[in-house]
């Protein structure tokens, strides 16, 4: 039974009782959530390849060659046998399970050889959260899971020889520039003279430390969300546009991805493989010279994802039902419509567009 009786399985559970098909969006689901992978299996695929010397593994292929157990199982013993030629005693517990080289997918035996490994992984000191069940290896159910723990057993075989994948290289290379870029920061030092100070000079230098205060941004200048509005994301975009736009492979693939006018709209350059996307900054590499990376907390996501997730709406577009229902709220209640109220600063002036209130 493969991942094809899963996909069966949630078409009859979204049929209605009528026998009629319910709208759903689970196979536009299911093929958004397959491209996402893609890169990362791709990238897998050619790992495993070098690392155990199989030439048959593609990333078209991926979990139908890893469900019975077998490459796993291989793959454990190899950083066993590593982790012994690096260290004496071996870091790396060895792997004393029986397995089994021709089991078949779906059968007992591809079960017991990802158990096994499931166990030694235990061992190792994988985190459980990185961790997946035996099924959805060799059901094929849950790709991803498999795809985090064997990225995850790559970072830890990388000491002992053997050559991470490309993301893994992607990620210490992020590592290092934020590790470099922090012990370069020098912390502020101020000199103290030796001269004695009057009372009129300390009472001076206090008043003038207050007139600062005063002119830090007062509630009235923050945004919905919490943030200063002083330096606003169209401010950075102003300050980026001044640079020369490097020329680079990378950034030619982000603007192709981005050409859409809602899209490229909020997403800002700072510097080499560093981007703000909706007022976040984000890494963006390029994976295999083929596929456009961001930097997700601790794992990756493609950029057409992460933009269909993070974009704001067209200024034409349709309000969202609940800002509408809101607001009739508001109207019959008496008041004004939040998102339409001015905001009560004289220094920050609120425009109704779109679904909220844009600062500007």
């Amino acid at each position: 039974m493969k991942r094809k009786d899963s996909v069966e399985t949630d078409r009859r559970m979204s049929t209605g009782r009528d026998g009629s098909r319910s709208p759903d969006n689970w196979e536009r689901i299911s093929e958004r959530q397959d491209e996402c992978l893609f890169p990362l299996k791709e990238d897998l695929a050619k790992w495993l390849s070098v690392t155990l010397g199989e030439s048959c593994i593609t990333a078209d292929n991926f979990m139908d060659v890893l469900d019975n157990g077998v490459v796993v199982c291989r793959l454990a013993k190899l950083i066993h046998d590593r982790a012994a030629q690096v260290t004496d005693p071996p870091s790396v517990p060895p792997f004393e399970f029986k397995w089994w080289q021709n089991a078949q997918s779906a059968s007992f035996f591809a079960r017991d050889n990802t158990e096994n490994f499931l166990k030694w992984c235990r061992r190792v000191g994988i985190n459980e959260a990185l961790m997946f069940e035996s099924e959805s290896l060799v059901l094929q159910t849950q790709p991803r899971t498999v795809i985090l723990c064997l990225l995850e057993l790559a970072r830890i075989a990388a000491p002992f020889g053997i050559d991470p994948p490309g993301i893994v290289k992607l990620e210490r290379e992020i590592d290092s520039k934020i590790n470099q870029k922090k012990t370069t920061r020098r912390p502020l030092s101020f000199s103290v003279p030796n001269t004695p100070c009057s009372r009129e000079t300390v009472s001076s230098r206090k008043s003038s430390l207050s007139s600062m205060e005063t002119t830090r941004p007062t509630s009235g200048s923050r945004n919905r969300r919490g943030g200063c509005s002083s330096v606003s994301e169209e401010s950075v975009g102003r300050m980026m546009s001044v640079r020369e736009e490097p020329e680079t492979k990378l950034h030619r693939k982000v603007l192709q991805i981005t050409k859409s006018s809602c899209s490229k709209s909020h997403i800002q350059h700072v510097s080499a493989g560093k981007y703000i996307i909706g007022g976040r900054i984000v890494f963006i590499r390029l994976l295999n010279d083929r596929h456009v990376m961001v930097r997700v907390g601790g794992g990756w996501d493609t950029l057409e994802h992460f933009v269909s997730r993070h974009r704001d709406p067209c200024p034409g577009a349709a309000r969202p039902k609940s800002a509408v229902a809101s607001d009739v709220k508001a109207e019959c209640d008496g008041g004004r419509p939040t998102s339409r109220r001015p905001s009560r600063s004289s220094s920050v002036s609120s425009i109704s567009e779109g679904s909220g209130t844009v600062f500007c």
